[in-house]
């Protein structure tokens, strides 16, 4: 796991400009920081008592894992088994359990920490900061944690000299896209990773390795302990919600220079650079790493980073060496090294070597990320650059073809396969090429707009929980209209830590184009020689190097006040509204921003996004002020509405948001009336854990009112009885006319001509001849559709009845509607014979004429044509009185 941002930007204040060869002071200076970090640690959660700790409560044993070499002879560590997950849970469930709901009142009550907005992030919070969690934790390291690192690693871990750097639980959070972390080392000289969430909880996540590209998860309670310097990922959690504890291990006996050292040089260097500003010490960050990489040979993260840090200084051949010994210390595996590699041979103009790098790149793939396979696509597209170099035309259009069918918005494919259309001689596909590419690009265009204000921002600032882009004025208004000027993502509402932001202070004649792979905010602001107008920014290449991952950095420097508050630009609040005033761009894109937020969004239903089930349009409108209580001219309420398309998850925000949960639209339909008619038991079973009043006398309008055509088509009586009726819950799911499903076959029975005269066939009779096959796997697949949509009417029914929700008066399963149906007549008028069979088996009259003159339940199908209820009533018999 990432273990936090370091605070660097203190150490290049204090410290002199290190030289690799003589560089005893500065080692003096992070040996001494490392002895601060450790009393502090001790202060916090105590240490074992002596070396006679051993061997704790934990005898459970460990499997073992291939492991790469992290230093020469693997020092301190001195064995091969630098990988393990233990064969049984080191915590209890309830231990467990406990820290989830301790991290989420905590983040609940003082927000969640998400230091690194890359690709893709997660939330967490420090147990430090929770007093309750301390404690807990405090006696499992006691008793169980430290002496199971300290019996597995003797070599480097004396019980008495280990010390907790960071506590920390992680939530993976697929919902919100806060689910995964990049490909990085720890700080730390041991990690362990407990999971606090039992893997049925959620699907994907686990904890990825580098040098063997092997995933490994663990249930409840159980730990993966390894190296701090093995390279690892957190696997995208595709759905649920993941809960890790990660405990970042130091020893008093030895002080990571080398570590510390990267993670200076990794804030000071290229790394800072990746946000669109100029590093801010490129100096200082190589020496640094040039330290790291002379102390640990073996660290393929200072190799990476100091490549970088000599590509930016136009040292092509040292990068090149750098980028090579960091992929050959991987085995080849590090697909970023690889990638960056090749980025750099074709500098050189070496496209042959350029492309050996991408092969080996393709051949391993990218790390599982949300942006692997646009990674992959990337480095494809930049070996199909280095064939067209070689002369390989026909090669390099094979290559982009596969791109742009991955990928059709690929831009750059699209152009450089027209131009291998054009070389091969084929005009009118070159043309073709062309006019995709366009295409694609007024596409993009329109996504540069801001979210808010939908204007073209000149200065666009992506949010970390990838929820597009703002502008500039619309970051000020969203500070002005916040609590205590800290920023909310207007889709999601989730705190906004950091903005990465491009083009800050381009000039106004010639806007940046946005920097699609977000990277996370450098450790301190840029030095204030640095150019302001992004001259100096380096320009895009046809490479897109793979993004810079977080070193092995540390909060060790990090104060309290600096994790409070917004962040926006390096700037705090106060010093970014400063600057802007100052702009006059800022100020009209300010004042621009004004003008589109004059609309009185109070008096905006938000109806019309729950029928769209737009969710994150509903949270951007709801952050400007919206009700969601405002009934739409209709009188339809936003809740209701959401049931009645069993939109689950809209429903259970607008609640969150204050939604009355018994409000009653103009017509009298309830969020339960509506439920019933979407005929969605999780809806209803989540609507009464709320406390809504299913009111087993309430009735309300037949939901989906009958078209003029249908109307016309009935008797006089019946018409009259069907305008007027009022129906239960029961009829309300017999009905299921809110039914998605229920609607699409509705559709297509209305299609299909039927014939009310000739025999009856059975739905498994002999098809007519010259039905083919297509129209047998239709009628099948209409079969299980409603199979499945019978068995969801039933399921709720049940529940209905269990919990005594239906009717209270008379027998429930007879009940007349208002318009004098009951529930068995309601089946047969709109043709719901799946139902028959069970309203048979509870007790339903199936003879009974209700108030709807001498028709009885055969009488009314027949005049309906519903074919099927007229073939079951037929067939059963049980109808005849």
């Amino acid at each position: 796991m990432i273990q936090g941002q370091a605070a660097a930007s203190s150490l290049d204040v204090k410290l002199k400009r290190p030289q690799p060869a003589a560089a005893s002071g500065l080692d003096a200076k992070l040996k001494e920081q490392h002895r601060s970090n450790c009393e502090a640690s001790a202060a916090r959660w105590g240490t074992l008592s002596g070396d006679d700790a051993l061997p704790g409560t934990y005898t459970g044993g460990w499997h073992e894992y291939e492991a790469a070499s992290v230093a020469p002879q693997n020092a301190p560590y001195g064995t091969d088994r630098l990988l393990l997950r233990s064969r049984a849970p080191l915590l209890s469930e309830e231990l467990c359990a406990s820290l989830i709901v301790l991290m989420e009142a905590h983040g609940a009550a003082n927000g969640f920490d998400a230091r690194y907005p890359v690709t893709g992030f997660t939330r967490e919070v420090n147990v430090a900061d929770i007093p309750d969690g301390v404690v807990l934790l405090s006696e499992a390291l006691r008793t169980t944690l430290l002496p199971a690192a300290a019996a597995e690693f003797p070599s480097a871990c004396r019980p008495s000299s280990l010390r907790v750097n960071e506590a920390l639980v992680i939530k993976y959070d697929a919902a919100t896209g806060n689910n995964c972390l990049p490909v990085h080392q720890d700080f730390s000289l041991l990690t362990i990773n407990v999971a606090l969430s039992p893997r049925s909880a959620f699907r994907g996540g686990g904890t990825w390795f580098e040098h063997s590209r092997e995933t490994v998860l663990t249930e409840r309670g159980e730990a993966v302990m390894h190296a701090g310097g093995l390279r690892h990922c957190g696997v995208p959690v595709a759905q649920g919600v993941r809960y890790q504890l990660v405990l970042f291990l130091l020893s008093t006996d030895h002080p990571d220079v080398a570590g510390r050292l990267q993670a200076i040089g990794a804030a000071a260097g290229a790394k800072a650079a990746q946000g669109g500003r100029a590093p801010l010490d490129i100096a200082l960050s190589t020496a640094a790493l040039e330290r790291a990489c002379a102390l640990n040979p073996l660290d393929g993260e200072s190799w990476s980073l100091l490549g970088c840090n000599r590509r930016q200084q136009s040292d092509l051949d040292g990068a090149a060496r750098a980028f090579e010994r960091a992929a050959s210390l991987s085995a080849d595996t590090d697909f970023g090294a690889l990638v960056n590699l090749a980025a750099v041979r074709s500098a050189q103009q070496r496209p042959a070597d350029a492309l050996a790098a991408l092969q080996k790149a393709l051949a391993i793939g990218a790390p599982p990320s949300p942006s692997q396979p646009a990674d992959e696509l990337m480095a494809q597209h930049n070996a199909g650059m280095q064939l067209f170099t070689l002369g390989s035309v026909e090669e390099a259009g094979l290559v982009f073809e596969a791109v742009v069918e991955a990928d059709p918005d690929a831009l750059d494919s699209w152009a450089a396969l027209g131009l291998c259309m054009a070389k091969l001689g084929q005009e009118e596909a070159a043309l073709a090429c062309q006019r995709q590419k366009d295409g694609a690009a007024d596409e993009e265009a329109e996504e540069k707009q801001c979210i808010i204000c939908f204007d073209a921002p000149r200065s666009i600032r992506f949010r970390p929980c990838h929820h597009s882009t703002m502008c500039d004025g619309c970051v000020l208004k969203l500070i002005a209209h916040s609590e205590n000027r800290k920023l909310n993502c207007p889709s999601c509402c989730q705190p906004i830590v950091h903005l990465c932001c491009e083009g800050a202070g381009a000039a106004e004649d010639s806007p940046p184009e946005p920097v699609r792979q977000l990277t996370y905010e450098a450790l301190s602001r840029p030095n204030e020689h640095t150019s302001s107008n992004g001259a100096d920014r380096q320009k895009v290449e046809t490479y897109r190097p793979e993004p810079l991952k977080p070193a092995r950095v540390s909060t060790f420097d990090k104060t309290d006040g600096e994790r409070t508050g917004s962040n926006v630009d390096g700037l705090t609040v106060e010093e970014f509204i400063a600057a802007a005033r100052r702009s006059s761009s800022n100020n009209l894109a300010a004042e621009e921003a004004h003008a589109a937020w004059q609309i009185d969004v109070e008096e905006i239903s938000l109806c019309e996004v729950v029928h769209d089930n737009n969710l994150e349009e509903a949270r951007r409108l709801r952050a400007l002020g919206a009700s969601v209580t405002r009934p739409d001219e209709s009188g339809m309420l936003p809740l209701v509405l959401a049931c009645f398309y069993g939109n689950l998850e809209m429903a259970k925000w607008l609640r969150s948001e204050g939604a009355e949960i018994d409000g009653m639209t103009s017509e009298g339909h309830s969020p339960a009336h509506a439920a019933c008619s979407a005929v969605s038991l999780p809806l209803c079973e989540w609507l009464y854990s709320e406390g809504v009043r299913f009111d087993p006398t309430s009735r309300t309008p037949r939901t989906g009112e009958l078209d003029v055509e249908h109307l016309e088509r009935l008797g006089p009586r019946l018409q009259s009885a069907q305008a007027q009726a009022r129906h239960g819950y029961l009829e309300l799911v017999v009905d299921g006319s809110h039914d998605k499903d229920q609607q699409e076959l509705d559709d297509e029975a209305e299609d299909e001509l039927t014939d009310l005269v000739g025999p009856a066939r059975d739905d498994e009779g002999v098809e007519d001849a010259a039905q083919d096959g297509a129209q047998k796997a239709a009628k099948a697949r209409r079969r299980e559709r409603e199979t499945a949509l019978e068995d969801r009417k039933l399921a709720l029914c049940r529940w209905l009845l269990a919990h005594g929700l239906l009717h209270a008066h008379g027998a429930p399963i007879n009940a007349l509607s208002d318009g004098g149906a009951t529930p068995f007549l309601t089946a047969c008028v709109n043709d719901r014979v799946g139902m028959l069979p069970w309203l048979k088996e509870a007790g339903a009259d199936l003879g009974a004429t209700g108030d709807l003159a001498s028709e009885n339940g055969l009488m009314i199908a027949a005049r309906e044509g519903c074919i099927k209820v007229v073939r079951w009533l037929h067939e059963d018999g049980s109808w005849v009185l």
